[in-house]
């Protein structure tokens, strides 16, 4: 498998899941590659370990996502606005998040979490990003994290963030977040 992403190679060898890349931590399913980040090398051959049906699958796979329709919701979400129509009250242009510290404890199915990323990653917000329901120890991690700020027992709703070592927990408002963030 080649990364959409960074074009690691997997190795044989590997002992990351078959579905995330070694390199970079990305879930290959869940990365939306543009077609144009992907492209095949002159002179790669069939027999050079089935790479060039892979690379086809990619683009493939890619340009079906790519044109995939998107939920109404995720595009409000992703063009600011805060789910319910409301334009989101919070402006992050010019604003310096170098030394924020952000990590969201996500689902891989979560539409919240995937929008929120979508969210980071359109605003350039650095942050770290842990599925929990594919990764036991950051489960845990999180649920330690929860109790010791005081959280006792009832759900936690993904996206959960600690954002400068602060938990906010059951997918925050964005704009408290990066309230939080520049704090």
């Amino acid at each position: 498998m080649i990364c959409p992403k960074c074009s690691y190679a997997r190795k044989p060898v590997e002992t990351t899941p078959e579905e995330k890349c070694p390199s970079c931590g990305i879930y290959y399913a869940k990365f939306n590659a543009p077609q144009s980040r992907i492209t095949v090398q002159p002179g790669l051959r069939s027999d050079a370990g089935g790479s060039l049906k892979l690379v086809i699958g990619v683009l493939v796979v890619s340009t079906l996502v790519s044109f995939a329709p998107k939920p109404a919701w995720l595009g409000a979400l992703m063009d600011g606005e805060d789910g319910f129509g409301n334009a989101a009250a919070v402006d992050v242009r010019g604003k310096d998040f170098s030394k924020s510290e952000i990590v969201m404890y996500s689902l891989t199915t979560c539409g919240y979490c995937t929008a929120l990323r979508h969210k980071f990653e359109a605003n350039k917000i650095p942050f770290t990003e842990h599925f929990v329901d594919t990764d036991q120890t950051r489960w845990q991690e999180l649920i330690q994290k929860m109790q010791a700020a005081g959280y006792q027992g009832g759900g936690i709703g993904t996206p959960t963030l600690e954002v400068n070592g602060r938990m906010m927990r059951n997918n925050p408002r964005f704009e408290d977040v990066i309230k939080q963030a520049l704090s």
